[in-house]
Protein backbone atom coordinates (compact mmCIF):
# COMPACT_ATOMS: atom_id res chain seq x y z
CA UNK A 1 0.00 0.00 0.00
CA UNK A 2 1.22 3.51 -0.88
CA UNK A 3 -0.23 6.97 -0.29
CA UNK A 4 -2.28 8.42 -3.14
CA UNK A 5 -0.29 11.28 -4.67
CA UNK A 6 -2.35 11.92 -7.82
CA UNK A 7 -6.02 11.16 -8.38
CA UNK A 8 -6.61 8.88 -11.33
CA UNK A 9 -9.48 8.99 -13.80
CA UNK A 10 -12.11 6.58 -12.61
CA UNK A 11 -11.22 6.97 -8.94
CA UNK A 12 -14.38 7.86 -6.97
CA UNK A 13 -12.73 10.96 -5.52
CA UNK A 14 -10.94 12.12 -8.71
CA UNK A 15 -13.43 14.89 -9.43
CA UNK A 16 -13.25 16.30 -5.91
CA UNK A 17 -9.45 16.20 -5.88
CA UNK A 18 -9.29 17.99 -9.24
CA UNK A 19 -11.82 20.61 -8.17
CA UNK A 20 -9.89 21.36 -4.98
CA UNK A 21 -6.56 21.51 -6.86
CA UNK A 22 -7.96 23.73 -9.62
CA UNK A 23 -9.68 26.13 -7.21
CA UNK A 24 -6.49 26.50 -5.16
CA UNK A 25 -4.46 27.37 -8.26
CA UNK A 26 -7.07 29.90 -9.43
CA UNK A 27 -7.22 31.61 -6.03
CA UNK A 28 -3.41 31.80 -5.98
CA UNK A 29 -3.52 33.40 -9.46
CA UNK A 30 -5.75 36.22 -8.19
CA UNK A 31 -9.20 34.90 -9.08
CA UNK A 32 -11.88 34.88 -6.40
CA UNK A 33 -14.94 32.69 -6.01
CA UNK A 34 -18.28 34.09 -7.15
CA UNK A 35 -20.57 33.81 -4.14
CA UNK A 36 -23.39 31.34 -4.71
CA UNK A 37 -21.99 30.19 -8.08
CA UNK A 38 -19.91 27.06 -7.76
CA UNK A 39 -17.06 26.77 -10.28
CA UNK A 40 -17.38 30.45 -11.22
CA UNK A 41 -14.50 32.85 -10.59
CA UNK A 42 -13.80 36.53 -11.12
CA UNK A 43 -10.54 38.44 -11.45
CA UNK A 44 -11.31 41.90 -10.07
CA UNK A 45 -8.25 43.71 -11.47
CA UNK A 46 -8.65 42.27 -14.99
CA UNK A 47 -12.48 42.21 -14.89
CA UNK A 48 -12.52 38.64 -16.23
CA UNK A 49 -15.20 36.06 -15.44
CA UNK A 50 -14.26 32.38 -15.58
CA UNK A 51 -16.42 29.26 -15.59
CA UNK A 52 -14.77 25.90 -14.96
CA UNK A 53 -16.43 22.61 -15.78
CA UNK A 54 -14.03 19.70 -15.15
CA UNK A 55 -11.32 20.50 -17.72
CA UNK A 56 -13.29 23.05 -19.75
CA UNK A 57 -12.47 26.68 -19.01
CA UNK A 58 -14.58 29.48 -20.48
CA UNK A 59 -13.51 33.07 -19.85
CA UNK A 60 -15.06 36.41 -20.71
CA UNK A 61 -13.81 39.92 -20.11
CA UNK A 62 -12.31 42.95 -21.81
CA UNK A 63 -10.46 41.67 -24.88
CA UNK A 64 -7.25 43.45 -23.92
CA UNK A 65 -7.21 41.71 -20.50
CA UNK A 66 -7.84 38.15 -21.63
CA UNK A 67 -4.21 37.28 -22.53
CA UNK A 68 -3.04 38.30 -19.04
CA UNK A 69 -5.92 36.41 -17.38
CA UNK A 70 -5.09 33.25 -19.35
CA UNK A 71 -1.40 33.69 -18.49
CA UNK A 72 -2.26 33.85 -14.78
CA UNK A 73 -4.55 30.83 -15.03
CA UNK A 74 -1.87 28.87 -16.90
CA UNK A 75 0.80 29.77 -14.33
CA UNK A 76 -0.64 27.04 -12.11
CA UNK A 77 -2.73 24.84 -14.41
CA UNK A 78 -1.38 23.20 -17.54
CA UNK A 79 -3.77 23.80 -20.44
CA UNK A 80 -3.70 24.00 -24.20
CA UNK A 81 -3.60 27.47 -25.73
CA UNK A 82 -6.96 29.26 -25.47
CA UNK A 83 -9.14 28.76 -28.54
CA UNK A 84 -12.20 30.60 -29.80
CA UNK A 85 -15.32 29.08 -28.27
CA UNK A 86 -16.99 26.81 -30.80
CA UNK A 87 -18.39 24.13 -28.51
CA UNK A 88 -18.99 24.10 -24.76
CA UNK A 89 -20.60 21.28 -22.80
CA UNK A 90 -21.68 19.67 -26.08
CA UNK A 91 -23.35 22.84 -27.29
CA UNK A 92 -22.20 24.48 -30.54
CA UNK A 93 -21.63 28.22 -30.33
CA UNK A 94 -21.68 30.93 -32.94
CA UNK A 95 -20.37 34.38 -32.05
CA UNK A 96 -21.53 37.34 -34.11
CA UNK A 97 -21.98 41.10 -33.92
CA UNK A 98 -25.45 42.63 -34.23
CA UNK A 99 -27.05 46.04 -33.74
CA UNK A 100 -29.28 46.45 -30.69
CA UNK A 101 -30.81 49.81 -29.87
CA UNK A 102 -28.42 51.47 -32.31
CA UNK A 103 -25.35 49.92 -30.70
CA UNK A 104 -23.12 47.10 -31.95
CA UNK A 105 -22.99 44.21 -29.49
CA UNK A 106 -21.54 40.71 -29.55
CA UNK A 107 -23.96 37.86 -29.22
CA UNK A 108 -23.47 34.15 -28.71
CA UNK A 109 -25.95 31.67 -30.14
CA UNK A 110 -26.06 28.21 -28.58
CA UNK A 111 -27.17 25.34 -30.80
CA UNK A 112 -27.86 21.89 -29.38
CA UNK A 113 -29.45 20.41 -32.51
CA UNK A 114 -26.56 17.97 -33.11
CA UNK A 115 -26.98 16.63 -29.57
CA UNK A 116 -30.74 16.29 -29.99
CA UNK A 117 -30.28 14.48 -33.32
CA UNK A 118 -27.91 12.02 -31.63
CA UNK A 119 -30.52 11.41 -28.91
CA UNK A 120 -33.24 10.71 -31.50
CA UNK A 121 -30.88 8.39 -33.42
CA UNK A 122 -30.01 6.48 -30.20
CA UNK A 123 -33.72 6.16 -29.42
CA UNK A 124 -34.58 4.92 -32.92
CA UNK A 125 -31.65 2.47 -32.87
CA UNK A 126 -33.03 0.96 -29.66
Amino acid sequence: MVPLVYALYGHPEAGGFWEKHCEGKLLKAGFSRVKGRRSCFYHKKLKCFLVVYVDDFKMAGPEENLPEAWKLLRSGIETDDPQPATKYLGCSQTVSTVKRNGQEVRQVEYDMSDFFKSCVKAYLDL
